[in-house]
C-alpha cells in the first residue's frame, strides 16, 4: 500500500548528459516512453531496487507549448527521502541501459 503523503522530485527523462526525445518530433511519444522506462530501471538498479511503498519512479506528463512532455519523477515518503540521494543520479546510461535501448530500437524495426 502506498502512503498518501509523498515528496515528488523530477529527475529528468534520461541521464543528464544523454540526448533525449524532443517534444514536437514525430517519434517523441514512443521514444520518450522507451527512454523513461529504461531510465526508471537504471535508477532502480542504482538505488538497490527500493521498496516501492517508500520510493518509486514513475513517468509523468507535463504541459508544454508543443504538447505534453514526459519526465521521470521520484515519488517517496519521508523514509524514502532518507534513502534517495540526488548525487547518485547518473550522468550517462549504464551498460545495461545502453543494451536495453539498442534491443528496444531493433525490436521496433
Amino acid at each position: 500500500m502506498f502512503h498518501s503523503k509523498t515528496i515528488d522530485i523530477e529527475v529528468g527523462p534520461v541521464p543528464a548528459e544523454e540526448p533525449c526525445a524532443q517534444v514536437g518530433r514525430d517519434d517523441y511519444s514512443e521514444r520518450s516512453r522507451r527512454e523513461c522506462a529504461v531510465y526508471i530501471r537504471q535508477l532502480q538498479r542504482i538505488l538497490g531496487n527500493p521498496d516501492p511503498a517508500i520510493l518509486r519512479f514513475v513517468r509523468r506528463g507535463f504541459p508544454h507549448e508543443f504538447g505534453r512532455y514526459h519526465e521521470v519523477v521520484a515519488v517517496m515518503t519521508a523514509e524514502g527521502a532518507e534513502r534517495f540521494d540526488e548525487s547518485l543520479l547518473p550522468l550517462q546510461w549504464d551498460h545495461i541501459a545502453r543494451a536495453e535501448l539498442t534491443w528496444l530500437r531493433l525490436q521496433e524495426r
